[in-house]
């Protein structure tokens, strides 16, 4: 989807910073993130920047992120954090579009919970950027490390992340269905969404990268909302996210 359907879509969709329902199995609660109000909701977000370069805004009705080729960090990033933590079993899932996406960039991008928990959308990078593998894939980053590397030329599409007791499960969206891309072992403690993009030296190609994020969603499970005061709550936490 480029530009002109996310400013199309503001037109149709109403502006809906998030909702709380009933559904799944009792007790479950369902949070619906359209990014359509072209403001990060402090309510329910906290976001930040790892070094110098990065860009995050929540415009064109989507959360967009801007990596400039002159970034430098290892890592260097920037991410959006839940004040909210998923307690249990969840699903999550995210729309991406990669607005500026040369060819083997070196740049992740990913819905996670917690640190090394994600699925993720990956340019690989330099020589010493998973050299095996193709250059663009999906691929998840667990407690097991890199697994499920899944050659693509998407430049639009849907993450899925869920959590079975201390199993985490990567989807990605294809021909009208989700598919696997890897299981793995995950924590199984409160944990909180984060949805980020993020590069190392040794794996950046010094190209301009851009991309964004729209409809995110809680399909399942059950939502808390620690005190104010919580490191979870922090930009502090969310730079111990990067990997």
């Amino acid at each position: 989807m480029r530009r002109f359907n996310a400013w199309a879509s503001c037109w149709l969709a109403l502006t809906i910073c998030y909702v709380t329902i009933l559904g799944g199995h009792a007790g479950a609660q369902v949070l619906v993130e359209d990014f359509n109000d072209n403001k990060i909701d402090s309510t329910v977000w906290v976001g930040g920047i790892v070094s110098s370069g990065p860009q995050l805004a929540e415009e064109s009705c989507q959360l967009e992120m801007t990596l400039p080729g002159t970034s430098i960090g290892d890592p260097f990033g920037v991410a959006l954090m839940s004040k909210f933590l998923l307690r249990g079993d969840f699903d999550i899932r995210v729309d991406y579009h990669l607005l500026a996406w040369p060819y083997g960039n070196g740049v992740r991008i990913g819905l996670s919970a917690t640190s090394d928990n994600g699925v993720e959308r990956v340019s690989l990078g330099s020589q010493n950027d998973h050299p095996w593998a193709p250059r663009e894939v999906y691929a998840t980053d667990f407690y097991d490390g890199p697994q499920g590397f899944t050659e693509t030329s998407d430049m639009d599409g849907s993450l899925r992340l869920v959590r079975s007791g201390s199993t985490l499960i990567g989807y990605r969206y294809e021909s009208g269905q989700w598919s696997l891309i890897h299981a793995g072992p995950g924590p199984d403690f409160d944990a909180p969404v984060l949805l980020h993009s993020w590069s190392h030296d040794w794996a950046f190609m010094d190209w301009d990268v851009a991309l964004a994020f729209d409809n995110f969603v809680v399909t399942d499970g059950h939502l808390v909302w620690p005190p104010t005061n919580v490191e979870t709550r922090t930009w502090g936490r969310i730079k111990a996210l990067f990997r």
